[in-house]
């Protein structure tokens, strides 16, 4: 099978096919099939970056920031695209051997390094991280020509929700700090200890709180409007009489 290099573009992913302009002679291919590591009638992976719009789509003279170079070879003298080769200058390329690196046409990102740490980095800055650190390590200027940027998608205000089916729960997390946790059944939560700091104080919606372990409060406590510290009794009486009720 003979092989050769034509430059994308356009894409389809509609039927995964590509334009190509062979970069040997000029010539102008239409629809031509690419090939996939998986791919059934239900099944598979797609991925065909989309080139960047211009005036004359044949005229390669010119790099757009997203160039793709496709392997050709020829199957019963059809060409089919068995694979792209990176451009000799590229956003994407490491030098760590022990790193695997995705990265979407949107800037979505995410990497495995070779101590088993995992991210997934939205390109506004929202992650996910599995690691020793948890902090997000940089990806700009990280890769091996030191030219790497997300640019795109980077002002954009993104919600981080995890439901499961029927809404039975749901976690979401809004552009603003605001967490809600919403879900059908009981919440049991066990741990040697907990504490909440809440600057402008908690409230309880509930018709009924129970606690099996005494209450303790380092401030006043005020039930029905009456303090706990502060509440006066009438009708006092001397000995083993009784008072009246705690006024306000």
């Amino acid at each position: 099978m003979s092989m050769r290099l034509g430059v994308v573009v356009a894409t389809h992913p509609g039927d995964h096919s590509v334009d190509l302009v062979m970069a040997d002679n000029g010539d102008r291919l239409v629809g031509v099939q690419v090939m996939t590591p998986s791919g059934s009638s239900r099944s598979g992976v797609v991925d065909m970056p989309a080139v960047p719009e211009k005036a004359n789509k044949w005229d390669i003279s010119q790099r757009t920031g997203q160039d793709q170079i496709a392997v050709v070879g020829y199957i019963n003298k059809q060409p089919v695209v068995t694979g792209f080769i990176y451009p000799q200058i590229n956003q994407f390329l490491s030098k760590d051997p022990r790193r695997l690196i995705g990265r979407h046409q949107s800037d979505m990102q995410w990497s495995i390094d070779g101590e088993a740490n995992f991210q997934l980095v939205h390109p506004s800055g929202t992650y996910i991280r599995i690691g020793e650190s948890a902090d997000v390590e940089p990806t700009n200027g990280q890769n091996a020509h030191g030219n790497s940027e997300a640019d795109r998608n980077t002002g954009r205000k993104v919600n981080v929700r995890i439901g499961l089916a029927g809404n039975a729960v749901v976690l979401t997390m809004t552009p603003d700090g605001v967490v809600t946790l919403k879900m059908e059944q009981d919440l049991d939560i066990e741990c040697a200890g907990a504490r909440v700091k809440a600057s402008e104080g908690i409230v309880f919606d509930t018709p009924k709180a129970h606690f099996t372990g005494e209450v303790s409060s380092d401030g006043d406590m005020i039930a029905g409007g009456v303090s706990a510290q502060q509440h006066g009794h009438i009708r006092v009486q001397p000995g083993n009489g009784t008072s009246g009720p705690p006024q306000q």
